[in-house]
């Protein structure tokens, strides 16, 4: 709600710029505006009314080739990371971390809205695939950044990555003990959901072990398909794990990391610093420390049973040796 109360607050001055633009500051209430808040949510009259105030400063070039060509032209070299993440795998510490490092300047951004207040505007449920809009927004403003996403590997995705020079950062851990950490996080209604499941209503007044169950037979073959695309993927990739990379993150994890994104200029010691997230409100927000290895054994065995039968048949490709 906190997240709500402070969007809210910049919506309204936003709207009251309405009330005093002028042709010096045009662009600049616009562009907040936007970013605040869609103005395609906004009820009819309003949207009339914003269109009216900006209807003289349309261009004659605002057309299909112009978007083609910013979206051709707009590249650049900034550094740009995309943590490709299973959820609760310690991807939140990793983003929150990375943001810490001065020397890199990384900004945290959303891939999968254009929109920068997901939570504001209900998008925290929303497909993690990447939004060209908000890609070339990003390229266009040329920022140093990284982004979160619950993203499976495809073809598409490794694409874009390339075209843009995005650095994959992908994360693993075991699946069962994802899974009672996105219960605890559903439970204390951290989030009203993931992209992948939508509970049902009564979901919360389920005994322990059937919820377990439920998420474990519901999320749990997107799990193994997040496992199996990112083992086929063709593009250069880090691969980090939770025990060993995150919770066990030290100057090891930090020179991987420095050198798959091309500043190995850095001391591993500075990264490893960021790391100790001292202050405590970033810390917080982290959730690092709800992340315990070893929870998965709450899930109903014969639940854990059927999980593993289906990834049997990839075994020949993929090594599942402590993710199942």
């Amino acid at each position: 709600m906190a997240v709500n109360a402070k969007f809210i607050r910049q919506y309204r001055r936003t709207r009251e710029l309405l009330k005093e633009m002028t042709d010096e500051n045009y662009k600049a209430v616009l562009n907040t505006l936007y970013y605040i808040y869609p103005i395609a949510f906004e009820k009819p009259n309003i949207q009339q009314f914003i269109r009216q105030k900006f209807a003289k400063y349309r261009s004659p070039d605002s057309d299909l080739f112009s978007l083609n060509m910013a979206r051709l032209y707009r590249r650049n070299n900034s550094l740009k990371v995309a943590i490709c993440c299973m959820p609760k795998s310690g991807s939140t510490y990793l983003v929150t971390s990375l943001t810490q490092i001065p020397d890199m300047k990384l900004e945290m951004i959303y891939l999968q809205t254009p929109y920068m207040n997901v939570d504001f505007i209900d998008a925290l449920s929303r497909e993690h695939e990447i939004d060209e809009l908000a890609l070339l927004m990003h390229e266009i403003r040329g920022r140093n950044w990284v982004s979160q996403m619950h993203v499976k590997w495809t073809r598409y995705t490794e694409r874009v990555f390339e075209a843009n020079g995005i650095r994959p950062i992908v994360t693993f851990r075991n699946i069962f003990d994802c899974i009672v950490s996105m219960d605890d996080m559903l439970m204390k209604g951290e989030v009203d959901g993931f992209p992948m499941i939508r509970l049902p209503q009564g979901f919360k007044k389920m005994a322990d072990a059937d919820r377990l169950g439920f998420l474990a037979e519901y999320v749990g073959p997107w799990y193994i398909d997040y496992v199996v695309s990112w083992h086929r993927a063709q593009i250069d990739n880090l691969k980090l794990y939770y025990e060993k990379d995150i919770i066990g993150f030290n100057t090891d994890t930090a020179a991987k990391i420095l050198k798959f994104i091309g500043k190995d200029d850095l001391a591993p010691d500075v990264v490893a610093k960021a790391f100790e997230l001292k202050d405590e409100k970033k810390k917080k927000s982290s959730r690092i420390n709800k992340g315990v290895a070893g929870r998965g054994e709450k899930i109903p065995l014969a639940s854990r049973e059927r999980l593993r039968s289906l990834a049997r048949p990839y075994e020949k490709e993929v090594d599942f040796t402590g993710l199942l």
